[in-house]
């Protein structure tokens, strides 16, 4: 099976489909995919892709940030936090808390920041970040992801029977990147269906001479 395109509003502008298809799956999100099913042998953890996977995932967002909301000098980083916290499909994980910002926050704060700018290190404490491993797979030797397993997450419309996508403890805030990866991709979806997110996003692209 091969990469699932993401399934954009049949309403979203033809220019976005077109950024989406050649920009943000050819370039971001087909290479977690790859890094997703490419086996890794037990002993070589150092290599199982978590923090590359994870900063393909968190740069999409970035740009949709970039595309769907109107940019006010220097807030990056408040267009970011405003994505996951209009778009991330919050209300489908396991465990419900009464202020989504705290994922919002955590994502931001303890992974995309520190991921892009100091090496996976906490800004504040200087802790190591460490994103969840790929699983093993059924012959106990490798990590990563079947095709089919991969095909089952990026068509799924209800999310699979997963632990929380953030995982909060007294050591660190742990990620699952499968549950990333999904969540990601619905965020995608719900852009597309967003009026106004589409209005700005196509006088955004329309701006650029090569779109």
């Amino acid at each position: 099976m091969a990469f699932a395109p993401v399934c954009l509003s049949p309403d979203a502008p033809r220019i976005f489909k077109k950024f989406s298809q050649q920009k943000i799956e050819r370039q971001f999100l087909e290479p977690v995919h790859q890094l997703m099913r490419r086996g890794v042998q037990r002993c070589a953890p150092q290599t199982t892709f978590e923090v590359t996977i994870v900063n393909n995932l968190l740069a999409v967002i970035s740009g949709l940030s970039a595309l769907g909301y109107v940019q006010k000098g220097n807030d990056s980083g408040v267009r970011f936090r405003q994505v996951l916290f209009d778009q991330y499909p919050w209300s489908c994980e396991p465990v419900q808390i009464s202020d989504r910002a705290v994922w919002v926050e955590a994502l931001y704060f303890r992974y995309r920041n520190p991921f892009a700018h100091s090496l996976g290190l906490d800004d504040r404490d200087m802790r190591a970040i460490k994103g969840t491993r790929l699983p093993l797979r059924t012959s106990g030797t490798y990590r990563g992801y079947s095709e089919t397993d991969l095909n089952q997450i990026e068509v799924a419309k209800i999310r699979p029977q997963w632990p929380e996508t953030l995982r909060f403890n007294s050591v660190r805030i742990l990620l699952k990147t499968e549950g990333l990866y999904w969540g990601v991709r619905r965020t995608i979806e719900a852009m597309s269906q967003d009026g106004g997110c589409m209005i700005n996003a196509e006088r955004f692209l329309r701006s650029l001479p090569h779109w």
